[in-house]
């Protein structure tokens, strides 16, 4: 490809998904078997929307834990690089999610000599009222569906190429999963450790009790959320469903690899609001650290 910038053999996978996607399981399995630094939510660091973002904490349990101190607060852009030089690792994973940092991400390792990939986890949209539902309640039905059409629609809008993995695939068998997603990018897997949810992994965010799940099967859901699900709104079934479809046809195979020419500036009116409530959350959460003080 023309007017390629010159990359090093460094790789940044970026995770998307929703939330209750498997993210942050995905990332663990994906550095595990790649040996690559795992980042966990790591955008919550340079732009953090709830009190606790104020104070990372890493999986490991260690305060003020070292892994992370090559993190500049105040240089977003140089993140993912500055971790793998103080690592000395060639692979990073970010499970973020957060669409605006994604686009941000993509342009900044591109900048940087680094090969960025989008790898999206996703759950089909029953699936995923489900998980809502075992949190939320029936509320949570109409809230996962809403949730998988904007991020989807979001997600499609940048213009970037991305492989599709189900996670009901991940749970059942997250090695070959991993495997293929590693082939696509030239990636040689090394031997895995065998305990990618290990209490000691570094990881920041994302679900703290993350584990080795089982697939849920249909016959498995209460009948009180199919009686829930029954009632969901057919218009926002009927668009996940037509979204979810368009995944399965990316299913772990094409191209994860975000070329140059697909970074672009486009003009999205859902990545300015990003942006501005970006900065109202810090300056409330900067406001309630002075009233404290």
């Amino acid at each position: 490809m023309t007017n390629e910038p010159a990359t090093d053999g460094r790789h940044l996978i970026l995770v998307a998904g929703t939330a209750r996607s498997g993210s942050t399981a995905l990332d663990l399995l994906l550095s595990d078997a790649l040996d690559a630094i795992s980042c966990g939510e790591i955008h919550a660091v340079f732009r953090p929307y709830r009190e606790h973002h104020l104070h990372p904490h890493c999986r490991c349990g260690l305060k003020n834990c070292e892994y992370w101190a090559a993190l500049d607060p105040l240089r977003p852009a140089h993140a993912h690089a500055a971790l793998m030089a103080a690592h000395g690792r060639r692979v990073i994973v970010d499970s973020s999610k957060n669409l605006v940092w994604i686009s941000d991400s993509v342009r900044w390792a591109r900048e940087m000599g680094v090969r960025p990939a989008i790898v999206l986890t996703w759950k089909s949209p029953a699936d995923l009222a489900h998980s809502w539902w075992k949190r939320y309640g029936d509320r949570g039905v109409a809230g996962a569906l809403n949730d998988f059409v904007r991020y989807h629609s979001r997600l499609l809008s940048l213009d970037s190429p991305f492989v599709a993995v189900r996670n009901r695939d991940v749970v059942r068998d997250g090695a070959a999963v991993t495997g293929r997603i590693g082939g696509l990018l030239g990636l040689e897997a090394p031997t895995p450790s065998g305990d990618p949810f290990g209490p000691t992994r570094h990881l920041l965010f994302g679900s703290g009790g993350v584990k080795q799940a089982r697939a849920v099967e249909a016959d498995d859901r209460a009948a009180a959320f199919e009686a829930a699900w029954d009632r969901a709104p057919e218009h926002l079934v009927s668009r996940a469903d037509a979204l979810a479809a368009q995944f399965e046809e990316r299913d772990v195979h094409g191209v994860a690899e975000v070329p140059a020419a697909a970074i672009r500036r486009r003009f999205r009116l859902w990545h300015l609001r990003g942006r501005v409530a970006t900065a109202r959350h810090r300056r409330r959460l900067m406001a309630g650290r002075v009233d404290r003080a």
